[in-house]
């Protein structure tokens, strides 16, 4: 079983920060993996009228409530196929989509399009803008890289409101703001030339109408915003709203209040709820599609399950019930409602035929978020899920290692000599042209020559920039040389692709004549191969289904036996947040004549090398201390030598060990606190104890990959960009001379 790594200020952080769907505090997200098939079947209930509900002190006709769910004798049928096509949920790891019978995930560029997330929001010309670290930052929706949109001085940015006319609307405060309330509401130019501070202070969320104006309540009075004047209106205070879909009516709430205004700001329907009690802000109101009907979660005292969702007709003023269910969503042709709540492990939630208003049951592990019509332009299948998953014959003591959507093959000696980079290719937008003049250096921009080929059976576009090209499904991968080095262009004819995913990690290890692969991990199955490259033999050392949690582990494959009888691989940390240096499990020894696994006692730490002459294995053990423990492990004895050492910092913690080339000493990163504080790259001489340091506070975060000569070749955890530790000088230099 796969072990699972947190830190608790992780947790707490996370208890104390909005989700990009808020949620009721009352109910505990699922942490159990989203299904395949979503589960439809209908429940026993019927509309039953009651007595009307409490007079309104306005001046208005007291609704009719109609609670729907009585249970019957008779059970209501099925819904009809397809009910629930485009409704999408999330479950603390994932979001996913329901089509007919299957559900898939949905690719992280997908989700701007969706109102939803408060953290990311469509921006002109497929790109996309989000809040990273307080700040309104602004990247391509397909892609991690993102670069700050525009500064605001003295202000840390929160939540994304949305767009009114040229403006996009942020929520913004002066540093050291905090709490779950609303903040003051900025104004942001899309094209990034000005910003308006709207508000020195919040009540409630503000409400965008489709005519190019905002709502921005106040304690006392309601504002207008038309991007140029600010003028005040007759409408209420009230904590969250939202316009009809045809913009002539308004949904406001406030405190127990649920109220329907026209444009003109008269009140024509007024109902009391009971609103669900939560720190953040109340979720505004849902519109059917077609403005019939407007509805609200609440909460019900007298209720075994409190949670009920309150539906209001917009023209008769009729009000219906559902319960037990809250954080209602409409599918986009108006038929079907869906409310939800978590009675226990698992999402239950409740679907409503507003036709008839039958109720059916339909469980999910995951929280919905959004209901959409399948051939939407912003889900639909220009968006390809089939990716690349490429292996090559590397020469013997190659490395290759996935990170962050990024593949570097490096040669024995540590030097990077093929980057691999995966660009979405959405029709109309990301051509090969366009992915090739944007990533050519300016210079060569003028004179870029593009030629057509075909590699690994896929269509293939090369350049006169030492870029490479593929095109496979919804991607492609771009290939780039670092070195005139002629064994690249071996490579890339020797490269076997298949369909399968690019997203999550992958890590490729080569000797003469095996090749063992990671990949998967996180959100997807997580699969260790080895097999010959003549493939007479090959095992499946490890695989699991994703584990949800705060971090996870991986199956790294560390080295083979020099004789290659043997892989050795051991299941490693990989915490959330700025952790580092998580230990794992023992070391695992694959017999390649028989794929049996042995696991090595006593042999858990961090920072697993071999020694050159490949008779011990170096690891250490000792994180969140300032001592230290060197274990020399001879694989061929299974005797241990140790060698202690101090490290200065009371949370300190070291890894990415390498061997000096006669094997007599250690190389080691490591940091005094948490996030790469006191970052210090080590030496340890194994027989003598003797220590040396070379603090690094400038290269935080850049770890040993390999020592050549009197020099320590250093790479950052997640860029293939390279240092040199000059052993003589104790000089970090760019350039090794």
């Amino acid at each position: 079983m796969k072990r699972i790594f947190f830190m608790s200020w992780v947790l707490l952080i996370l208890a104390g920060c909005s989700a990009e769907a808020p949620q009721p505090p009352t109910q505990t997200p699922s942490t159990t993996p989203a299904p395949d098939v979503a589960t439809v079947a209908a429940t026993q209930s019927s509309p039953t009228a009651t007595s009307p509900s409490t007079a309104s002190p306005l001046p208005l006709p007291s609704p009719t409530l109609i609670p729907t769910g009585t249970p019957t004798a008779t059970p209501n049928p099925p819904p009809p196929p397809n009910a629930a096509d485009g409704l999408i949920y999330e479950n603390n790891v994932e979001y996913r989509i329901i089509e007919g019978e299957e559900t898939r995930r949905i690719l992280p560029c997908e989700r701007p399009s969706l109102p939803t997330f408060f953290s990311v929001y469509p921006a002109p010309n497929f790109q996309m803008f989000s809040v990273e670290d307080g700040q309104l930052t602004i990247g391509d929706r397909c892609s991690t890289k993102t670069e700050l949109f525009i500064k605001l001085p003295n202000r840390n940015v929160r939540r994304i409101w949305g767009q009114m006319a040229d403006w996009l609307l942020v929520e913004s405060g002066e540093p050291g703001i905090s709490g779950q309330g609303t903040w003051p509401l900025t104004a942001v130019r899309l094209d990034g030339s000005e910003y308006q501070l709207l508000t020195d202070k919040s009540f409630g969320q503000p409400v965008i109408s489709s005519d190019d104006y905002v709502l921005v309540p106040g304690n006392e009075k309601v504002l207008r915003w038309d991007g140029q004047n600010m003028t005040e209106t007759k409408y209420p205070p009230f904590l969250s709203g939202s316009f009809s879909p045809d913009g002539r009516l308004l949904a406001l709430t406030l405190g127990s209040n649920l109220d329907i205004y026209d444009t003109n700001e008269q009140l024509l329907h007024h109902i009391e709820f009971q609103p669900i009690g939560q720190d953040s802000p109340p979720t505004p109101p849902v519109w059917q599609p077609g403005g019939k009907w407007v509805a609200i979660g609440g909460w019900d005292n007298s209720a075994e399950i409190p949670f009920t969702t309150y539906i209001l007709n917009a023209e008769t003023g009729e009000v219906r019930s559902i319960s037990p269910g809250s954080n209602p969503q409409f599918s986009p042709n108006g038929r079907w409602l869906i409310t939800s709540y978590y009675p226990s492990d698992n999402m239950q939630a409740t679907i409503t035929d507003l036709s008839t208003w039958q109720n059916y049951e339909i469980t999910l592990n995951g929280w919905p978020v959004a209901w959409i019509a399948l051939d939407e332009t912003a889900i639909g299948p220009e968006y390809n899920d089939e990716v690349l998953h490429f292996s090559m014959e590397l020469p013997a003591s190659w490395t290759a290692v996935h990170t962050n959507g990024t593949t570097t093959i490096r040669n024995k000696d540590g030097e990077p000599q093929l980057r691999i980079r995966s660009y979405f290719n959405r029709a109309g937008f990301l051509s090969a042209k366009t992915i090739a003049e944007n990533s050519a250096p300016l210079g060569a921009r003028s004179s870029l020559i593009l030629t057509e080929t075909t590699i690994a059976n896929y269509p293939a576009v090369q350049t006169n920039t030492a870029v490479t090209y593929i095109n496979v499904g919804g991607r492609y991968l771009a290939f780039e040389t670092l070195t005139y080095d002629p064994i690249i262009p071996l490579l890339l004819e020797t490269l076997q692709a298949e369909r399968t995913n690019f997203d999550d990690n992958y890590i490729l290890l080569s000797s003469e004549n095996w090749i063992a692969e990671l990949s998967g991990g996180v959100t997807v199955t997580e699969t260790l191969t080895v097999q010959r490259r003549d493939g007479e033999a090959g095992y499946t050392p490890f695989t699991e289904p994703p584990t949800q949690g705060l971090g996870y582990t991986l199956a790294e494959p560390l080295f083979f036996s020099p004789d290659e009888q043997f892989l050795y691989f051991y299941h490693r940390g990989v915490p959330d947040g700025c952790g580092i240096y998580f230990g794992g499990g023992d070391l695992v020894q694959v017999d390649l004549s028989s794929g049996i696994q042995t696991t090595l006692e006593d042999t858990a730490g961090v920072g697993h090398t071999l020694s050159p002459d490949g008779q011990k294995m170096a690891f250490l053990r000792g994180r969140l201390t300032n001592e230290f423990t060197l274990y020399l492990y001879d694989l061929n004895s299974h005797q241990t030598e140790m060698v202690s050492f101090p490290l200065p910092g009371a949370n300190a913690a070291a890894g990415s060990l390498v061997f000096s080339p006669d094997g007599t000493q250690v190389a080691f990163a490591a940091q005094q606190a948490y996030c790469g504080e006191g970052w210090t790259i080590g030496t340890l001489d194994v027989e003598t104890a003797e220590l040396t340091t070379y603090p690094a506070d400038h290269l935080a975060f850049w770890q040993p990959i390999t020592w050549v000569d009197d020099f320590i070749v250093l790479q950052p955890f997640t860029s293939d960009d390279t240092q040199y530790l000059d052993l003589t000088t104790g000089e970090f230099l760019a350039e090794r001379p």
